[in-house]
């Protein structure tokens, strides 16, 4: 038993028989060769084959002849490596950051920093950040001798001289926050006394150190700047 194809789809012909390519599967013309249905067993096949194989014809029919659904207003698109997201990879091991020396490394909005111009400055240190390596200071005018009694009189003083003859003048509270280099030096005298037993004797410190002073602001101290860093701090002895 074999098959037909026609255009009306595929047809079964059982061995033995032949069909004219002209004549029609319905038809079944016979020729001198024999007849199509000789036998009721090869007509008997013929009835139970022939539904499944029309089946099958109309569904691969069917599939072929209908066409993928088209959404309007959306494009599928296979992923490529063109379109597909680069990730980058992380790297083995996180590393810390470190700040930079520079006054900018601290913390803005606890402190303002004011710039100076490059000098030596009198100034009482009103705190210390030594973690940010910072110090706060008031600027003032130091007058020590015949300096201070002209300067009393001029600011309308009780006492002319002054004791001691040490004037200080403070014509402005504003408070300057400024960053003090890892290699400046820092000496007390009077602040360090009870560890020298001398008032007179310059005691080098560190930042951290100057900030634990009991009275801090109650000296004066010269400060030296550069570049709008602080690069020296020191101590004026007061008697």
């Amino acid at each position: 038993m074999g098959e037909h194809r026609t255009l009306g789809g595929f047809y079964l012909v059982v061995h033995g028989t032949r069909v004219k390519s002209e004549g029609s599967i319905w038809g079944f013309p016979q020729t001198q060769e024999g007849s199509i249905m000789t036998s009721s067993g090869a007509r008997l096949i013929l009835m139970l084959l022939a539904p499944a194989v029309v089946g099958l014809g109309v569904t691969a029919c069917t599939q072929s002849a209908s066409a993928p659904p088209h959404t309007q207003g959306f494009t599928a698109k296979t992923p490529s490596r063109e379109s597909a997201p680069s990730f980058s990879a992380p790297t083995g091991s996180a590393t810390a950051t470190a700040p930079t020396s520079s006054p900018t490394s601290a913390s803005a909005s606890r402190v303002t920093i004011i710039g100076m111009a490059d000098g030596r400055y009198a100034a009482r240190i009103t705190a210390v950040d030594s973690r940010g390596r910072l110090v706060t200071f008031d600027v003032v005018q130091l007058f020590l001798g015949e300096a201070a009694a002209t300067a009393a009189a001029q600011d309308h003083a009780e006492r002319i001289p002054p004791p001691n003859d040490v004037w200080i003048r403070n014509q402005s509270h504003l408070l300057r926050t400024l960053f003090v280099t890892y290699t400046a030096p820092i000496t007390v005298n009077d602040l360090g006394g009870a560890i020298t037993h001398s008032s007179v004797k310059n005691l080098q410190v560190t930042l951290a150190r100057l900030g634990q002073f009991p009275d801090l602001n109650g000296g004066i101290f010269w400060l030296t700047v550069r570049h709008g860093v602080v690069t020296q701090i020191a101590e004026q002895y007061l008697p």
